[in-house]
């Protein structure tokens, strides 16, 4: 395992951060047809946008199969898309990019469009695939920050190769501020833990307040801050590196509620 990730605190859930970063990044960029349909700008202003994604999904779904106990049965992640969550998202996912190379290589406005509608289905996904009951810290609002995320990232990105920028600006402000409101509620939550709740990284968790402060830094309040001093490019490039931090600090900052850890909880508070 990279010494680094290990040190991060993650342990065997680094290929996942850095999975769900780049799909959340090539997602947003892939996203930006659709966004550029919704202001009355040509696809093709978005071709590099949309490059840029598709080679940060590769990338990314190339890095989840370190994810796996057997890299060459990673087809079988998606013969279960109908009634699994985790399938949906690979099958997804592996749309979106198939949409794209036609929006590429033939310069298709139809297929640029089917991939940026599949990339928005993705990113939903990829928040509700982390539904799971057991996982406190994962519940809520916190689901959304992928797609928010990304359409922020697609906004600025348009604002930063668009001549005409301050409506896309004005769309990422929107964006980032909605994403903002979605981080807050997630600060709440784990504000409101309960004792028995179990942290899946102590270490980490025991410092959240500087994972926490440097996601809203990254992901909100600098690019919003560029964003309306009228540099959306800083800004976008901002946000991608904030991406990062937010799903490194998604992970490490993972919280158990399990019957085990109240039962654990209640057996510490019986005097001996």
């Amino acid at each position: 395992m990279n010494p680094a990730w290990r040190a991060a605190g993650l342990g065997e859930d680094w290929p996942l951060a850095a999975f769900t970063a780049l799909a959340v990044a090539g997602g947003g960029l892939v996203l930006s047809p659709l966004a550029a349909l919704a202001g009355g700008v040509a696809p093709s202003l978005t071709a590099p946008l949309l490059l840029g994604g598709a080679l940060a999904l590769a990338a990314g779904l190339s890095v989840s199969l370190a994810h796996l106990g057997r890299p060459l049965r990673a087809a079988r992640a998606v013969r279960q898309a109908g009634s699994s969550r985790l399938s949906a998202e690979a099958l997804l996912a592996l749309a979106a990019l198939a949409a794209a190379v036609p929006a590429l290589v033939l310069r298709s406005p139809a297929a640029a469009f089917a991939a940026a509608a599949l990339a928005a289905a993705f990113l939903v996904s990829l928040g509700l695939v982390y539904a799971l009951p057991g996982q406190y810290a994962w519940r809520g609002a916190v689901r959304g920050t992928p797609l928010s995320m990304g359409a922020s990232l697609a906004l600025l990105s348009l604002a930063a190769v668009a001549g005409d920028a301050g409506t896309w600006r004005a769309a990422a402000v929107i964006a980032l501020s909605a994403d903002l409101v979605l981080f807050l509620f997630r600060v709440r939550r784990l504000a409101a833990m309960p004792s028995w709740c179990a942290p899946a990284h102590p270490a980490r968790f025991a410092r959240r307040a500087t994972l926490l402060l440097l996601r809203a830094a990254l992901v909100d309040a600098v690019p919003l801050l560029l964003a309306l001093a009228g540099v959306p490019l800083p800004a976008a490039v901002v946000l991608a590196a904030g991406i990062l931090v937010d799903r490194v600090q998604f992970y490490a900052l993972a919280v158990r509620w399990t019957t085990e850890s109240e039962i654990d909880h209640a057996e510490e508070s019986i005097p001996s």
